[in-house]
């Protein structure tokens, strides 16, 4: 169970990861000690941590915070959107032009998403397959640079939250669909080859007022 908010706003602060941290433990806590559940279930924490929410310092500070008191991982749930599509070259460190006034690096991508407790669990939203490219991508830039590639736990789509609010276009993928992309795209490279575990698909309640 992945017990996740996002990288918007001016609430991404260490102190609030270390906060959101503890509350993952203490449901945690409560899973082992109320009848056993947590045989059956447990939670990590996550974020959906998307490049055009926030700037690469904000979002890290929010990470490093959940990291000094968490005991159980981080999965990023969030999105590449801008990196490149193809495997670079050694010593490059791509860029990933969200707009004009906003960037993030690969190495920046590869830190919230796989550094220390930290998981990937992309967004694998795109249709066409850009945002499964991307994320092999990112793969291939870990072992490239690094030395080992960059293990992703699954694909995240959001076909019934777009049902749920009217529609999409071209960012609907079912699960049926974004799992074998993400699989396909990582697998088609040995150096990045490796089985996905999950795949999960957002619905859409309600918008906060």
């Amino acid at each position: 169970m992945v017990i996740g908010t996002n990288n918007y706003g001016g609430l991404v602060t260490s102190q609030n990861g270390s906060v959101w941290a503890t509350m993952v433990n203490s449901v945690n806590d409560w899973l082992i000690h109320n009848n056993n559940y947590f045989y059956r279930v447990k939670a990590v924490g996550g974020s959906d941590m998307e490049l055009g929410y926030n700037n690469y310092n904000t979002t890290l500070n929010w990470v490093t915070g959940y990291e000094s008191t968490n005991l159980y991982a981080l999965h990023d749930f969030g999105d590449a959107h801008g990196c490149p599509t193809e495997r670079e070259p050694v010593g490059i460190n791509g860029l990933c032009q969200v707009s004009e006034t906003v960037t993030w690096y690969q190495s920046q991508v590869w830190n919230i998403s796989y550094n220390n407790s930290r998981e990937a669990f992309p967004l694998i939203y795109n249709t066409r397959g850009t945002n499964a490219k991307q994320w092999y991508s990112l793969s291939a830039f870990s072992y490239v640079n690094h030395g080992a590639h960059m293990p992703i736990f699954g694909a995240v789509t959001e076909m019934q939250a777009c049902l749920d609010r009217g529609g999409c276009v071209e960012i609907d993928n079912t699960p049926a669909m974004g799992y074998p992309q993400l699989q396909y795209w990582l697998n088609q490279d040995p150096d990045t080859a490796h089985d996905l575990m999950w795949s999960t698909d957002f619905r859409h309640h309600s918008d906060m007022q």
